[in-house]
């Protein structure tokens, strides 16, 4: 039996590791939460490499789709 996923728990994960993707992997959306994991990754490389910031951009805008986006994906995990 699949336990229903809590918006609670998803906005939690969300604030602690969003950058990373955990509340998609807990939403069960793998897909979504590799395209996170690897815009993190290349941000952090030109971060890291090329000493460019504009980049976070990208990555924070994606984080903040992914916030209005929180409570249908919740709806669509438990339906």
């Amino acid at each position: 039996m699949n336990a229903r996923k809590r918006k609670s728990a998803a906005y939690f994960l969300f604030v602690l590791a969003g950058g990373l993707g955990a509340h998609h992997f807990y939403l069960k959306r793998n897909d979504r939460g590799y395209a996170t994991l690897l815009i993190a990754g290349i941000a952090l490389a030109f971060v890291l490499f090329f000493n460019n910031l504009s980049v976070l951009g990208g990555l924070l805008g994606w984080l903040m789709v992914d916030l209005f986006r929180l409570p249908g994906e919740v709806r669509r995990a438990n339906a």
